[in-house]
């Protein structure tokens, strides 16, 4: 009987962050040279199998910030599971849905309450690429790229499509 390193290392890069402390992780980015500063909430990363010769695969990790984990403390009850963080009173806070590119549910009462508390207001910068047949049945590049915010209690957004 052998041994193995064929095993989740994902959840060590979710424990890591867990245990730091909320400064010792880059909260604030700065976007462009207006001076926006823009918060992020959640940690994401990627280890490649290059740079780590005992990895089976890449790792592409996203894990709240040390910062919202204190203040709602999160939970993670299996550390080797980092796509699922709850609430103290056990209900989820963050299920990332599959890999890369993939959608992050996050219960919007809490991350709400949370942001109103840390005087944040939130909004989501997505771009998206693929290859598509345009017009003349030709294929390109298309990308897509857009912003959307809450407004009133209502979801706004703008978007504009780049086709090469």
């Amino acid at each position: 009987m052998g041994w193995s390193l064929d095993a989740r290392v994902d959840g060590y890069f979710a424990y890591e962050v867990v245990h730091a402390e909320k400064d010792q992780v880059p909260f604030w980015n700065f976007a462009g040279s207006g001076g926006i500063e823009i918060a992020a909430p959640f940690v994401s990363g990627l280890v490649e199998t290059g740079t780590d010769r005992s990895l089976a695969s890449n790792i592409n990790y996203l894990v709240p910030h040390p910062r919202i984990g204190l203040a709602l403390g999160l939970v993670l009850p299996d550390p080797r599971d980092m796509n699922h963080w709850y609430l103290p009173d056990g209900e989820l806070f963050l299920a990332k849905m599959g890999g890369r590119g993939s959608p992050l549910l996050v219960n919007k009462q809490s991350f709400d309450d949370w942001c109103l508390a840390e005087g944040l207001e939130y909004a989501w910068v997505y771009i998206g690429e693929r290859t598509a047949w345009l017009g003349e049945r030709r294929m390109r590049i298309r990308r897509t790229k857009g912003v959307a915010w809450f407004e009133g209690g209502e979801l706004r957004h703008q978007n504009s499509v780049d086709d090469r």
